[in-house]
């Protein structure tokens, strides 16, 4: 039985689509962190850490437009300058 390639690409290409519309929505969430961060989203302390957090730190979830998938973010400012400073934007998967 041959295989089939054009669900297999088809699944790529909407892969790919996601990862696009990943990209563009972090990086406009990120490039207005700084200035108007989400509170509810704000980390206040972690397992193991005592006392005040070294930087700012939000976790949340994205909603991806219209989907119902949701992603996870974790955005932690700069201990220097998060004003100047570059974002990295860091992807697993």
């Amino acid at each position: 039985r041959p295989p089939v390639f054009g669900s297999h690409h088809k699944i790529i290409k909407q892969n790919m689509q996601l990862q696009v519309l990943l990209v563009a929505t972090v990086l406009g969430c990120l490039t207005s962190a700084t200035q108007a961060a989400y509170a509810p989203d704000e980390i206040l302390a972690l397992p193991g850490w005592e006392g005040k957090l070294p930087s700012k730190q939000y976790s949340g979830y994205l909603n991806v437009t219209d989907s119902s998938t949701k992603l996870h973010y974790w955005l932690v400012e700069s201990e220097n300058d998060p004003s100047t400073d570059a974002t990295v934007l860091w992807f697993n998967g």
